[in-house]
């Protein structure tokens, strides 16, 4: 892409953290900068004194607006809140920000396309003297899990010459398919609904659905076969996006003439998962 007038080999990553990071791909060195800036501390969890942080946008909220009931609001909950064995709650949630869902990129308009998650977690430390007191016991250093707090996904475009937010959409289900984009100026993206959808890839217009009636949580494909381009999605359903379930396969072309599918009698809500505890 084009930065400060020289043509530059790049690569991008977007994090659980809800940014995404741009290097040079020749030397890994960041292309817009990558700012090392003070976070709050605790010294009994030897906390880092500062984090890399990038110039540009966040794609997911990184703070919680309102306490949930049970819980005192600390740092206005925070992206690197630190915590210890009084339980706090915080964003983004463990599973992101982004995760495994794969991210696209427009190289006629240098956007970045990113499939995520706003939820927040609880978060507490392990016990007071972090000891283990009898061989072959459970040890748990820190736990997470799903706070009460409602849980949305989110789909975004950002501009990679200033990682700047283009354009984001909040969706009341998960987002956990990842995109394509394709030369005409549209960006396909799966919906844990079922539902396979076209948006234009400038402003986030919706433009088509198709359903599929199960979770489309893998990216959709494109290819051009005898002089004709087909869309191919698999759906499928996930555990993580909480999507109805299915095993099928659609091919799509701009003559063609299949029929929608009745949608999942049941539609899970982008909720948090249930408290997980990890060692």
């Amino acid at each position: 892409m084009r930065v400060n007038g020289r043509i530059r080999k790049a690569a991008a990553e977007a994090n659980k953290a809800g940014w995404v990071y741009i290097l040079d791909r020749t030397n890994g060195k960041p292309l817009l900068g990558i700012d090392e800036k003070p976070v709050p501390q605790e010294s009994r969890q030897r906390t880092s004194a500062t984090q890399p942080i990038p110039r540009g946008d966040a794609f997911v909220p990184q703070m919680v607006d309102i306490a949930p009931e049970g819980y005192a609001l600390t740092n206005q909950g925070r992206i690197f809140t630190p915590f210890w064995m009084e339980p706090i709650v915080a964003k983004p949630g463990a599973r992101g920000g982004a995760n495994w869902p794969p991210s696209s990129y427009d190289p006629a308009t240098d956007y970045y396309y990113v499939c995520a998650t706003d939820a927040a977690n609880v978060f507490r430390g392990g016990e007071e003297d972090q000891k283990i007191t009898l061989e072959g016991q459970r040890y748990l250093g820190s736990a997470f899990g799903g706070a009460p707090i409602p849980a949305y996904g989110i789909f975004a475009a950002l501009d990679m010459k200033t990682n700047r937010l283009v354009w984001q959409q909040r969706w009341k289900e998960s987002c956990y398919s990842g995109s394509i984009t394709t030369a005409g100026g549209l960006v396909f993206v799966g919906r844990s609904d079922g539902r396979l959808t076209a948006l234009n890839s400038s402003t986030g217009q919706h433009l088509w659905d198709f359903q599929t009636g199960a979770g489309v949580n893998a990216p959709a494909a494109t290819f051009m076969f005898e002089g004709e381009q087909y869309v191919v999605a698999y759906s499928a359903g996930s555990l993580f996006a909480a999507a109805p379930r299915g095993d099928s396969v659609w091919l799509f072309s701009l003559k063609g003439t299949l029929k929608e599918v009745a949608p999942a009698s049941t539609i899970v809500p982008a909720t948090p998962a249930p408290a997980a505890e990890h060692q």
